[in-house]
């Protein structure tokens, strides 16, 4: 059973297995945005049909192998779960009441995260900023109530499309934030009738777009930069000429070590003969 494992984890993680998996991942994502083409189903949508079994095929062969060579440790990686489910998806028939199902095929696209090293970085670093992102979201939502009930008050009666209620001064509101026809669309007309209103709008443009959205930023850098493995510095030429006398020096020294042990060796000798 070993000599089956270590089999075939020596096959699915070779360079060219995983290279080759990587190919059929991004051959497949071109397929299936073809496939949105009505013109390409007409003509082509058999060979896709094939196509896209011969890569369900793939993928599970793989995904069985990684199953006998790492075991149950399989699952205790979140990216070896994810293209299970992926897999495991596509295994589901296309019809019925899971015709919704074939939609999510597009998923396998997804297990490029995990191949490119680049893009892992990134998303596990996203999933590690996960928490953080969350304490900003709430502090912005408390935010965004506190501005909508002020907007509510103020321009309600003015603006009842707009401003009508707290669910439309936030929607406003984050029209707003993303600066989307925010001064002609909202502010201005808003100005004509309270001329003071950018005492509001303003500063909520400040602290909702350029400051709370920036620490979104922040803390994906922090992440990036904490999740980037530590690379060792190369070796200028005068570090290597330092490496190469100090291996120097310690040679000296064994083999001085070795004549003093030589040394007391005869001294000793000498002594048990008087």
């Amino acid at each position: 059973m070993k000599t089956l494992s270590s089999f075939c984890g020596k096959l699915v993680y070779s360079k060219f297995v995983q290279n080759f998996v990587l190919a059929c991942i991004i051959i497949n994502a071109v397929q299936l945005g073809l496939d949105t083409s009505p013109a390409w189903n007409v003509a082509f949508g058999h060979i896709s049909r094939i196509v896209d079994t011969a890569f369900i095929v793939i993928f599970t062969i793989e995904i069985v192998l990684k199953l006998v060579a790492d075991g149950p440790r399989f699952f205790k990686s979140g990216w070896n779960v994810f293209d299970f489910l992926v897999v495991a998806i596509a295994l589901v028939p296309g019809n019925g009441a899971f015709s919704a199902l074939r939609s999510l095929r597009v998923l396998r696209v997804a297990r490029l995260f995990s191949r490119i090293p680049r893009l892992k970085v990134i998303t596990e670093s996203l999933f590690k900023s996960v928490p953080s992102i969350g304490w900003i979201s709430l502090l912005l939502a408390i935010f965004f109530y506190i501005c909508s009930v002020i907007a509510t008050n103020l321009f309600g009666a003015a603006f009842p499309d707009w401003f009508g209620s707290i669910g439309k001064s936030m929607y406003s509101l984050f029209q707003i934030m993303t600066l989307e026809s925010w001064s002609m669309g909202i502010v201005r007309p808003v100005m004509e009738q309270f001329p003071y209103a950018w005492l509001m709008f303003v500063p909520f443009i400040v602290i909702a777009t350029y400051t709370v959205l920036n620490l979104f930023i922040g803390v994906m850098c922090t992440a990036v930069a904490e999740s980037q493995p530590k690379q060792e510095v190369p070796e200028d030429e005068f570090g290597k000429e330092n490496m190469a006398l100090n291996r120097q020096i310690l040679e000296e020294i064994r083999r001085l070590r070795e004549e003093v042990d030589s040394l007391k060796s005869e001294i000793g000798k000498t002594d048990r003969r008087f």
